[in-house]
């Protein structure tokens, strides 16, 4: 469930921004390279997100799956 938890937080991502969470679709050699502690959304890039779209957003784009946001 955490890769459907990832994907929802990208589809979210690009929702509430209208843009792309990459300029391209990302290989899994990209993925693999980003660094397990780097956050990908960064919330004070995007202020006109709520607090709450930007603290959901930042639960779910974590590269760590041990570290995402769960169902619960």
């Amino acid at each position: 469930y955490k890769t459907d938890l990832w994907s929802f937080g990208v589809i979210l991502f690009r929702t509430l921004t209208g843009r792309p969470l990459f300029k391209t679709t990302p290989s899994l050699k990209q993925l693999k390279s980003t660094l397990p502690h780097e956050q990908l959304f960064q919330a004070a890039q995007w202020p006109q997100l709520s607090a709450g779209a930007a603290d959901l957003l930042t639960r779910l784009l974590v590269h760590d799956p041990t570290r995402r946001i769960t169902w619960e």
